[in-house]
């Protein structure tokens, strides 16, 4: 299935880089390629409680719940 397999993607992407925007994400879930929107993407990031952390240079990155 297609959302299961962005879902995990989306994991992985984001416990193994330092994620900063949405739209270098959706590069990379891309550059897998899985087909996504900007809009399903959110939803997804939602779903899965991701949410933005400071990143201790002042910036902030995503990251999972409990993560």
């Amino acid at each position: 299935m297609q959302k299961t397999r962005r879902l995990l993607a989306i994991e992985k992407i984001i416990e193994g880089e330092v994620i900063i925007t949405q739209e270098s994400l959706l590069k990379k879930v891309k550059g897998k390629g899985i087909i996504c929107t900007q809009a399903t993407l959110s939803r997804n990031l939602r779903q899965l409680g991701v949410s933005r952390v400071p990143d201790g240079k002042g910036g902030y990155r995503y990251a999972l719940a409990g993560g």
